[in-house]
């Protein structure tokens, strides 16, 4: 294991190190060149590289990043792990790095980099100062996709706790007007309803182009008075180096590539949409708030890191991959210590995977009815799979196996109408309303002794094999 990036370009270094890295000299347009290569650099499969732009049509001395942490190598990577690293081995990194949290905050007091160029007033003009684009051809505007949204509670200004870092995405509106898609509950938009309860405008920040541990923490499903920096710590295992902003009060990424301020309008909504979401599907317009820029900062040859979403798996499913599932095994593991590990990586978990020890019969399903109404699973979870602890969630032949030869449809699917869901959800009636369904594929566990799937009756792997996948391991590696 080898020490977290503590920066975006860190971490394109490291990728370039690494082989997995992508360099793009010769010029190409916004549109449609870069959301067809991050695309295709998706359908690759789970080792596809990240994707460099450094010659933009009309952007002389800016560059693109795309799919920067869109495959489980460039994810083991910027956590510091080997990047031959698997789902399961890099889960259970992230849940012991999570117990950790919080860390603290480093307050730099020195100029960061980003303030190398400054732009406020007039002189603003989005479309020229960063290299915006549609990411799917029906969105309705350009997005920026992977910015960390940054406010704080005005009731309590000097509260680090309760300085919230998210990401949304955000809707170029004109040269210095964006529009944010604010989920309610989430902490931003309690921070907004608390201004304009007051009458007053909210101080906000964008951060583009962050350390890979703030994007990973800023989705991230917190309680309200903990902090997204101090989770980012904890995730790269060492103080997160943040910059008091004079100009809004808020705490900006040290490293980051763009810092977007101004403040979001008290009362004012206008429509934003549609635009390609995480589950493949188009929504459509809604009402949002308004930001209005006041400064914008960049580094010199700011690097602009994006995302591209659409059918899974795209980056977004990446840096959620375990958030949900480490938010839930925390949850979970009071009432049942027999979790191992939770799968919540399918789309933001509408589909989740659980391993578990049962120790008597129908705990496993209890566990389940458990992880819906978990902060993370309340809203997602629509249907959760508990499998064995001694299979893989993240390996689906043997979740499918558990599924094919432990589970009876008559016994082991369980239905429950009218729950919640996550507004986006394409199948959700009304919207934001689904039933939730449990598959339970353990073996049964005394007093439920039906069916003939017992342990006594698996077939082991012969003696040795651990010593030989290592053997054919570093074989394989040396080729």
């Amino acid at each position: 294991m080898s020490e977290s990036p503590k920066s975006l370009r860190e971490l394109l270094e490291l990728l370039q190190q690494e082989k997995q890295l992508l360099s793009f000299n010769r010029e190409h347009a916004l549109e449609p060149d870069l959301s067809a290569a991050a695309q295709a650099g998706q359908n690759i499969g789970e080792t596809s590289p990240a994707l460099m732009f450094n010659n933009l049509q009309g952007y002389p001395g800016k560059r693109i990043v795309l799919n920067t942490v869109s495959s489980w190598p460039n994810y083991a990577l910027s956590m510091g792990l080997p990047k031959e690293s698997s789902q399961q081995q890099i889960y259970q990194e992230v849940l012991r790095r999570w117990s950790d949290s919080p860390w603290e905050l480093q307050e730099k007091t020195e100029q960061p980099p980003f303030m190398d160029n400054i732009i406020e007033g007039d002189d603003i003009n989005l479309f020229e100062l960063i290299p915006l684009f549609r990411g799917n051809e029906r969105d309705g505007a350009p997005y920026i996709t992977k910015g960390a949204f940054i406010s704080r509670d005005i009731s309590e200004p000097n509260n680090d706790d309760k300085e919230n870092v998210s990401i949304y995405r955000v809707q170029a509106k004109g040269k210095n007007l964006l529009s944010a898609q604010f989920v309610p509950g989430h902490d931003c938009a309690r921070h907004l309803s608390i201004a304009e309860e007051r009458g007053e405008n909210l101080k906000v920040a964008i951060a583009i182009g962050v350390p890979p541990a703030l994007s990973v923490a800023a989705c991230s499903p917190l309680p309200y008075e903990e902090s997204e920096f101090k989770l980012a710590a904890a995730l790269q295992d060492s103080p997160f180096e943040v910059y008091k902003s004079e100009h809004t009060g808020l705490n900006l990424p040290w490293s980051a590539e763009y810092i977007i301020e101004g403040e979001i309008i008290a009362g004012e909504r206008e429509h934003e949409g549609p635009f390609g979401e995480f589950t493949g599907f188009y929504c459509g317009n809604r009402k949002m708030p308004l930001f209005k820029v006041t400064r914008v900062m960049h580094r010199d040859q700011p690097v602009f890191e994006n995302l591209h979403l659409a059918r899974p798996m795209s980056e977004s499913d990446y840096i959620m991959a375990f958030n949900n599932g480490v938010a839930m095994h925390q949850e979970l593991k009071t009432n049942f210590p027999g979790i191992k590990a939770v799968n919540a990586l399918n789309c933001y978990g509408l589909v989740t995977i659980i391993s578990i020890d049962q120790n008597m019969g129908g705990i496993a399903k209890s566990a389940a009815l458990r992880a819906m109404t978990t902060a993370p699973g309340l809203i997602s979870a629509k249907t959760v799979i508990m499998v064995d602890d001694d299979v893989d969630p993240f390996d689906m032949y043997q979740v499918m196996w558990a599924m094919s030869c432990n589970m009876n449809p008559q016994f082991d699917v369980s239905l429950i109408n009218g729950l919640p869901s996550v507004g986006l959800d394409p199948a959700s009636v009304p919207t934001g309303i689904t039933a939730k369904m449990v598959i339970d594929a353990c073996r049964p566990t005394a007093p439920d002794l039906r069916g003939n799937s017992k342990p006594k009756e698996d077939i082991v792997h012969p003696t040795g094999t651990g010593e030989w996948e290592q053997k054919l391991t570093a074989m394989i590696k040396a080729l």
